[in-house]
C-alpha cells in the first residue's frame, strides 16, 4: 500500500533537516546555556512553525478539514514530539564531539 508523493511535505521535511544542520554546525561539545537555548528554539520552530502551522496548512485540502481542526488534532502528537526532540537533541549535543571523531 502506498500513498501519493507531495512535494510540499518533502520540502517541510527538508526544512527539518536543514534546521538541525544549522543548530549543530560548528558546535563543539556541550556548551551549556547557549547550546540548550539553540536546541529549544529549534524544537519550538519545528513544532510550532513546521509541524502545527505549515504541515497542517498543506494537509487541509487532502484531509478536507479546517486548519483549526487539524491543529487541534495534531497538537497532542506535537507535544509528545517536542519532548522526544528535546531529550534526543540534548543527548546529541552533549556527545557531538565524540560522534564527529568516530565519523572521521
Amino acid at each position: 500500500v502506498g500513498g501519493m508523493f507531495l512535494p510540499q511535505i518533502t520540502m517541510v521535511e527538508f526544512l527539518y533537516g536543514f534546521t538541525y544542520g544549522l543548530v549543530f554546525f560548528g558546535m563543539g561539545s556541550w556548551q551549556g546555556f547557549k547550546t540548550m537555548l539553540r536546541i529549544i528554539l529549534c524544537v519550538i520552530f519545528h513544532i510550532v512553525v513546521l509541524n502545527l502551522c505549515l504541515t497542517s496548512y498543506l494537509l487541509m485540502p487532502l484531509m478536507k478539514m479546517s486548519f483549526n481542526n487539524l491543529v487541534i488534532m495534531r497538537a497532542v502528537s506535537a507535544l509528545i514530539s517536542m519532548a522526544i526532540q528535546l531529550v534526543v537533541l540534548s543527548f546529541i549535543s552533549k556527545y557531538i564531539s565524540s560522534f564527529r571523531k568516530v565519523l572521521k
